[in-house]
């Protein structure tokens, strides 16, 4: 969440500038996709690492409260890009964020079904 947190925290232009360079991308669409994968991406891991924490620590339903928590972590993270120089919320984005959490909620039910049919 911290690592999402101080991303969402760079200026809007030097942002772009720093998916440019780690991706060597200069074309401002390829700019953005690059982005939309991102979001999908880290918020599927956080999804992941948030369901497998509440597993650890006794939640009865962690896959639920992961997703839960995953999605309404992906609005405030674009509500504090309203105070972010050159950065706003977007709806789509947060529609990303939901996106990568279900993509990550898939994920653990795949790992745990299949989990479940090793054991039995």
């Amino acid at each position: 969440m911290l690592l999402i947190f101080i991303g969402s925290s760079i200026p809007g232009g030097e942002a772009d500038e720093v998916t440019r360079q780690a991706s060597g991308v200069k074309d401002p669409v390829q700019i953005q996709r690059i982005k939309d994968v991102v979001h999908i991406m880290e918020f599927g891991m956080l999804m992941l690492l948030l369901a497998r924490t509440l597993r650890l620590q006794g939640y009865s339903k962690p896959l639920q409260a992961g997703f839960i928590i995953t999605v309404l972590y992906g609005i405030s993270d674009e509500a504090h890009q309203f105070f972010v120089p050159g950065r706003y919320p977007d709806m789509e984005d947060i529609i990303r964020n939901a996106a990568g959490a279900a993509l990550g909620a898939f994920a653990v039910y795949v790992s745990e079904k299949r989990r479940r049919k090793r054991n039995t």
